[in-house]
């Protein structure tokens, strides 16, 4: 097989590659995730065209030194492999993912990344370093950095701030052991001086109260015996106590986050997305609403009132933003925008209660959600997710209608009514979706969630309601973008309508071919046995 350009063995334990993997002169890609290998031959590091290999969780692997010489490889995955895998810089890599690849007692930064010197993604979520040294600096390709779980006994950044190309950092303050300190947040600001970031992700820098038994304290005193100081740290904060919320006073892990952690965010005057999800924040600083190229932040799980949300809003009507999940214990709703706002969710939440979970009654919940829709009317209440919501659910409610108590009470003039109305409704929604959805934002998900469902509900009514050709092409239209983000086998309904608007554009070989595909990979689906119990399509899948 000397043409053979990708070659997968994962999860087979042949324990070594043989030399004469050479003559494979061809591959640009070999995945040998588990494979249980110590070791790799160093003739795998003169393939000319090698591109990509994924030695991840092979425990014990010990990459020859061999390939810091190789002039083609651009990916490597050491993923779970211990103490990193790597024994020599490769500076002609360009993307390094070495997530979780030390225990809990923390490590000195393996000198071999750092001779990555091509880098320009680098990966090292869920380790323990004892310290990030400034010599990272010297990768100066660097343009993206994931630090998730990573930062747990760094005391203090260093200057990161000549890394011109670096656009995105990821720094989750979780945890990577029980074991660990949560991380610092005084750290932060070391971010801030990187200016030319693009994106910023610093979630779970939360409050955190937990009293440690003597034999959880004892363990993270053992991985901080190099650094006397911050246990220190830790023992004042436990003895530094809380209400818990139900009376009880406890320890911290952790002091609550607040706007002064974030001072000197501003500037970041590139950064486009920025997220501060589950930091329990009830607070923004001010310099944050003066960031010119901000697009999506990401504000869910904090602490903000509903008044604190819409003003949020009303500041940064631009940005995408993201409040949902916010907590305040005991809030006390007492301005008109944020009583009215209040009302409305009322009213949306009353109308899921009797559809959702086969309640049984969608023509009341969209009586509910008509109510809801009128305060956006008239002007009473603005808020771009709620109204996007609002319209996700409503066309969802209107496309189960057969499943309402009173359906087959229900004249065919009213059921077509419904019909048309679940289209005006869809597709109204559809538009309020933002044509350019950033990748990799806590909405865009929500976005795909309401295109799917939304875009399925849309095309369905108009296949059971037109029999135009450019009624259908219309379906086919949003039955493709809907198509485009199917999520798994739970959603192949999808390609169920799709199917029958192909078969009514009278494009059976393309309808018949997703059929196929569709049974081939989920056979247990049982909504197109109309169609492949009859007699053309048994025709036609014969001669495949």
């Amino acid at each position: 097989m000397p043409a053979l350009k990708k070659l997968t063995l994962n999860g087979n334990e042949i324990g070594a590659v043989p030399a004469d993997i050479a003559a494979l002169e061809q591959l640009e890609e070999l995945h040998l995730s588990s494979c249980a290998l110590e070791t790799l031959p160093v003739e795998l590091a003169q393939l000319k065209h090698l591109r990509v290999l994924d030695v991840s969780k092979n425990n014990d692997l010990k990459i020859p030194a061999d390939f810091s010489q190789s002039t083609s490889l651009r990916i490597l995955d050491v993923t779970n492999c211990n103490s990193f895998g790597i024994t020599a810089g490769i500076p002609a890599l360009e993307e390094l993912c070495c997530d979780a690849c030390t225990e809990v007692s923390p490590i000195d930064f393996p000198a071999a990344i750092l001779a990555c010197t091509g880098l320009k993604r680098l990966s090292i979520n869920m380790n323990s370093f004892k310290q990030i040294p400034g010599e990272l600096t010297a990768l100066t390709a660097l343009e993206e950095l994931y630090m998730d779980g990573a930062l747990c006994y760094i005391n203090e950044l260093p200057d990161l701030s000549s890394l011109k190309n670096l656009k995105k950092i990821h720094a989750s303050g979780i945890y990577n052991y029980p074991a660990s300190p949560l991380v610092k947040q005084s750290i932060l600001k070391g971010f801030f001086k990187i200016t030319s970031l693009e994106e910023l992700k610093l979630d779970l820098y939360r409050r955190w109260l937990q009293d440690l038994k003597q034999d959880g304290f004892d363990e993270i005193a053992k991985n901080l015996a190099h650094d006397p100081a911050r246990l220190q740290e830790l023992s004042d904060l436990q003895a530094s106590k809380a209400d818990f919320g139900d009376g009880r006073m406890v320890g911290h892990l952790r002091k609550p986050m607040t706007a002064e952690h974030l001072k000197g965010i501003g500037a970041l005057q590139q950064l486009r997305i920025l997220d501060l999800s589950d930091n329990m924040l009830a607070a923004l600083p001010e310099e944050l609403y003066s960031l010119p190229h901000l697009r999506s932040l990401n504000l869910k799980g904090n602490s903000f009132t509903i008044d604190d949300r819409l003003q949020i809003a009303e500041r940064l009507p631009d940005v995408d933003l993201d409040v949902r999940e916010n907590w305040v214990p005991n809030e006390v709703i007492d301005t008109p925008s944020a009583k009215l706002w209040k009302e409305v969710a009322d009213l949306i939440e009353a109308g899921n209660e009797l559809w959702f979970n086969y309640a049984g009654e969608p023509l009341n919940a969209i009586k509910k959600y008509n109510e809801a829709l009128e305060y956006f009317n008239t002007g009473k209440v603005k808020d771009k997710y709620l109204f996007l919501y609002l319209h996700y659910v409503k066309t969802n409610a209107y496309s189960n209608l057969a499943s309402d108590d009173d359906y087959d009470d229900m004249s065919e003039e009213d059921k077509k009514k419904g019909r048309l109305t679940c289209i005006e409704t869809g597709l109204k929604g559809l538009s309020l979706i933002p044509a350019d959805m950033l990748p990799d934002t806590s909405m865009v998900e929500f976005y795909k969630e309401a295109i799917r469902i939304m875009g399925n509900a849309v095309a369905w009514e108009m296949h059971e309601t037109y029999e135009d050709t450019a009624k259908m092409e219309e379906a086919l239209a949003l039955i493709n973008q809907a198509a485009a983000w199917v999520k798994d086998k739970s959603e192949y309904f999808i390609y169920d309508t799709k199917i029958r608007i192909l078969l009514r554009l009278g494009k059976k070989e393309e309808a018949w071919q997703l059929a196929k595909k569709t049974l081939e990979e989920n056979n247990a689906y049982s909504g197109l046995n109309d169609i492949t119990d009859s007699k053309e399509y048994k025709q036609w899948l014969k001669k495949q």
